[in-house]
């Protein structure tokens, strides 16, 4: 299906800004997880971080579609600033918190002036976020924060970190936390694709009690719904790296010249790439799925995203191994651009659920959809 022209106009633009900021030499060497600033204001000054927001917040009106379409792009290019974690923690944000609250983070946000990190996942506990360790509780007017988080995306350029915690009742509970607060330790690092992420540790932080956004089944429902947002945005991060990661080697079979003729005559590569190519364009239709879900019934959203995740994470194991493997020693070598999108599409295959995450899910999910039909009267 075509795109509006609004969003070709986007993915034009997008495309065209992550080009520019391909680097000249392609090295490893020396990366901090922290973000380029000259290359963030170039993406806050073309408005990127108004996708996937509501109109009235500044958004262009096409819903998750946006947010997807810019996270393809920067997959594409590799680009290693926190828009994700931006993306992600702004959605959430503004589904818990109040109009006032999130149309003003909304806005430092947009204009550049504050960045974010969600928080959610723990030590030991996986992808599980239902029941966390962190725990808040009150003293006076004050709410005291207590816990760690670990691997949390773009928390060492941020300015505020939206966090899972429970309270004294055990209920979930959804806090905005200044990085800079007493108590707040970040231990910043990078990925093995060159994102930045950290661990934080929790120590008796003192909060206002504006700082508590959610809470119960609002709470929960917003933080289910900006995982889903976040796997189906790394999805489409994955669909972006693989078509480029393709394309790279698509090039490169057909001018490595061995015994007098170029590789991509060989009739066993012509059909992997294929295989390839039919794998990428799956992945196409289910990310699309997945994204014309995120506004609808909590199950239907959660089968459509855990579908494209477990899909899209096999699909790109396969392309960056076979790219790897097709561009023979050269492509493991750190100067190669093909073994950075390796390197992308193995951290994208674990970034918010691996396979078996979403494979339980999945059928989970089913069964609850399972049960919902046989309760209906026919």
């Amino acid at each position: 299906m075509a795109e509006p022209s609004e969003l070709q106009m986007l993915r034009d633009s997008a495309r065209r800004l992550a080009a520019d900021c391909a680097p000249a030499r392609w090295s490893s060497a020396g990366r901090t997880g922290r973000s380029d600033p000259a290359r963030w204001a170039r993406m806050i000054e073309n408005g990127w971080l108004h996708a996937g927001l509501d109109e009235k917040l500044g958004g262009f009106g096409f819903g998750a579609a946006e947010a997807a379409l810019i996270a393809q792009e920067a997959g594409r290019g590799l680009l290693a600033e926190p828009l994700l974690a931006n993306y992600v923690a702004l959605s959430l944000l503004v589904e818990a918190a109040d109009t006032e609250l999130g149309g003003q983070v909304a806005e430092a946000v947009r204009e550049g002036r504050q960045k974010l990190a969600f928080a959610y996942a723990e030590p030991g506990a996986r992808f599980a976020w239902e029941h966390p360790a962190a725990h808040v509780r009150r003293e006076g007017n004050a709410a005291v924060l207590d816990g760690r988080k670990q691997v949390v995306l773009g928390v060492a350029d941020a300015d505020l970190i939206v966090t899972v915690a429970r309270d004294e009742a055990g209920e979930l509970v959804v806090l905005l936390v200044p990085a800079a607060a007493p108590g707040v330790e970040v231990q910043g690092f990078a990925l093995v694709d060159g994102t930045g992420a950290g661990d934080i540790r929790f120590s008796g932080v003192r909060l206002q009690q504006e700082a508590l956004l959610a809470r119960g089944e609002t709470a929960r429902a917003a933080i289910e719904r900006a995982l889903d947002h976040g796997a189906t945005l790394v999805c489409a991060g994955a669909v972006g790296a693989m078509r480029a990661a393709f394309e790279m080697t698509l090039d490169y079979v057909k001018n490595r010249v061995q015994f007098g003729e170029p590789i991509g005559r060989n009739q066993a590569l012509q059909h992997r790439l294929v295989d390839l190519l039919r794998l990428i364009r799956e992945s196409e239709i289910l990310l699309a799925e997945a994204v014309a879900a995120m506004d609808g019934d909590r199950v239907e959203r959660g089968l459509a995203v855990s579908a494209a995740k477990l899909h899209i994470n096999a699909a790109a194991r396969k392309v960056g191994q076979e790219a790897v493997q097709m561009h023979g020693a050269i492509g493991t070598t750190d100067e190669a651009a093909i073994s950075h999108y390796f390197r992308a599409l193995t951290a994208m295959g674990v970034l918010f659920g691996d396979a078996a995450h979403h494979r339980a899910r999945f059928f989970a999910l089913d069964r609850q959809l399972v049960a919902q039909d046989t309760r209906c009267p026919s």
